[in-house]
């Protein structure tokens, strides 16, 4: 399988790159991955890229999305951060690599018995990693199923929990990236949340979540009415 081409990439669409994705987890799970030569790739890539989707991921070992979805080099741009939060340094590889390079899907991809995940639920503090666990807080405080047990140690819990913090993310990108937004507005490009499991290697896409020619709105709504109201209630 060769590398992904300028033409190509030109005349994908968001769609297009969502089936390409959903393709090759397939192949990934039933273990028929496209063949492909490596070294021909690197010579294919040695004077540029052309992407055709950028995934959000977590730094977890077990998530790396090349593998996952069975891309090969120059298929697609990997951004990895624990948790999969969205601060501006994500949002600013996010707007090269679909401003500048053609990129057409956004793919926020959590995944099940995540450790940052879990450090939230358990709302543990260590050093700098406190900082990056209190941005998954939100998620943890929006889970209303759960009354008892809200540990990491019930696994309902996390999953909920995950879900939720991929919602939060996918949201956060529209919400503080205009050139982002725009792009979706226009149809140019695709947003999607979506979950891995560890367990059984497949990825299940947060349907509800895909942007597409529309803005959708989740959690931070919610948020921003909680603040309010917090406000209201210390003055």
């Amino acid at each position: 399988m060769r590398t992904h081409t300028r033409e190509s990439q030109q005349t994908t669409t968001p769609k297009d790159a969502l089936e390409y994705l959903r393709e090759g987890n397939h192949r990934f799970v039933t273990n028929l991955k496209a063949n492909r030569n490596l070294l021909q790739q690197v010579n294919e890539t040695r004077d540029g890229q052309f992407p055709f989707a950028t995934i959000l991921s977590c730094i977890d070992s077990r998530t790396s999305a090349e593998l996952i979805f069975d891309q090969g080099l120059g298929d697609i741009f990997s951004i990895r951060i624990a948790g999969s939060i969205v601060n501006t340094d994500i949002l600013g590889s996010m707007e090269f690599a679909c401003k500048v390079a053609g990129s057409k899907l956004i793919v926020v991809l959590g995944h099940s018995k995540c450790g940052a995940i879990r450090g939230a639920c358990d709302q543990i503090q260590l050093g700098n990693l406190s900082t990056l666990l209190n941005k998954i807080q939100p998620a943890v405080y929006f889970e209303r199923k759960t009354t008892a047990n809200r540990t990491s140690a019930n696994p309902e819990f996390v999953a909920n929990v995950t879900a939720i913090q991929v919602k939060r993310s996918v949201e956060t990108i529209v919400e503080q990236s205009v050139v982002l937004r725009e792009m979706i507005e226009k149809g140019e490009i695709g947003l999607i949340g979506a979950v891995y499991d560890v367990e059984t290697g497949l990825v299940e896409f947060l349907e509800e979540t895909l942007m597409l020619g529309e803005i959708r709105h989740f959690y931070l709504d919610l948020e921003a009415a909680g603040a309010d109201s917090r406000k209201a209630g210390g003055s």
